[in-house]
């Protein structure tokens, strides 16, 4: 299993790393991931984070492929359940790691805890990317906020369709399209490699 709590640990502190966290645990397409108060590392499979919007309606927040975690903004504090669900996009694996059992690898194994607050404090500058699109306008607003619900952990996002199919999604023409992408580019926002778009 791979995770971010093992970066920098040895073969022997990785094992007992291992001890910590319960599962595997089996899921169908559609089935619940999301637990209250644990870390759910995704083994295998695919997921989607959803967050209940104002009124009512799911909003993707991320999507969730093999080695993706989910579930550290309910550890350690108070967290209102039913805001927050992860669910299967495919037959999933998935282990979990509760918040004592964080607490005592911290505890034993203080690498673990450097990893966590970095994971996190990553998190944050991934949040902080989605209220800097406020400021942006029009269709450079739209653009740029797809992108970021797109994108990964280093925030990157590979593009899977084609620049008229992107238009039809976002409801932009492809003139303002094309004029969206040169915006943020030569703003230094977003970087263009062939298919993978990086927010920088």
């Amino acid at each position: 299993m791979n995770c971010f709590l093992f970066e920098g640990l040895n073969e022997q502190e990785k094992q007992e790393a291992l001890k910590s966290f319960a599962g595997p645990v089996s899921f169908k397409k559609g089935d619940e991931l999301y637990k209250v108060g644990e870390l759910g590392v995704l083994e295998k499979g695919s997921g989607r984070v959803l967050r209940c919007g104002a009124m009512g309606e799911k909003v993707t927040m991320r999507s969730l492929s093999a080695a993706d975690v989910f579930g550290a903004a309910s550890m350690f504090g108070q967290w209102e359940e039913g805001m927050s669900s992860v669910i299967a996009m495919s037959d999933s694996v998935v282990y979990y790691l509760s918040e004592a059992a964080l607490k005592e690898l911290i505890e034993k194994i203080p690498k673990v805890a450097i990893n966590y607050i970095e994971f996190l404090a990553g998190r944050i500058r991934f949040l902080n990317l989605k209220v800097d699109t406020f400021s942006a306008k029009g269709a450079e607003k739209k653009l740029l906020e797809h992108f970021i619900s797109l994108a990964d952990e280093k925030g990157e996002v590979k593009l899977s369709v084609s620049m008229t199919e992107l238009s039809r999604r976002l409801k932009i023409g492809r003139t303002s399209l094309y004029r969206a992408f040169s915006t943020l580019t030569e703003q230094k926002i977003i970087q263009k490699d062939k298919n993978i778009i990086k927010i920088l």
